[in-house]
C-alpha cells in the first residue's frame, strides 16, 4: 500500500507547475481498503491492468476503464467510450 505522504509527494512532483496552484491536495483521500473507498467515491478510474478490479462491484458509478480491463455490463455506466 502506498502512503498517503508518498502519493502526495508523487503528485506534487508529476504536476505542471502551472496546475498546482490550482488543485487543492486536501480534496484526496486515502484508505487503505479499496472497497471502502467505492463506497463514498463519485467516480471510479481504473488506470492499471490488476485482475482484483473485476472482483468489485460498480453498479450504478460512473467508470472509465482504461485499460479495458472489465468485461461489458449493462448495470455500469462506462464513460470515454
Amino acid at each position: 500500500m502506498v502512503s498517503a505522504e508518498t502519493m502526495t509527494k508523487d503528485f506534487q512532483a508529476y504536476w505542471p507547475t502551472d496546475l498546482k496552484a490550482q488543485v487543492n491536495i486536501d480534496r484526496f483521500t486515502v484508505v487503505q481498503d479499496p472497497k471502502q473507498a467505492l463506497q463514498t467515491a463519485d467516480a471510479v478510474a481504473i488506470l492499471t491492468e490488476w485482475e482484483v478490479f473485476k472482483s468489485y462491484s460498480f453498479k450504478g458509478m460512473p467508470i472509465f476503464d482504461g485499460r479495458n480491463l472489465l468485461d461489458k455490463q449493462s448495470d455500469i455506466n462506462y464513460l470515454g467510450e
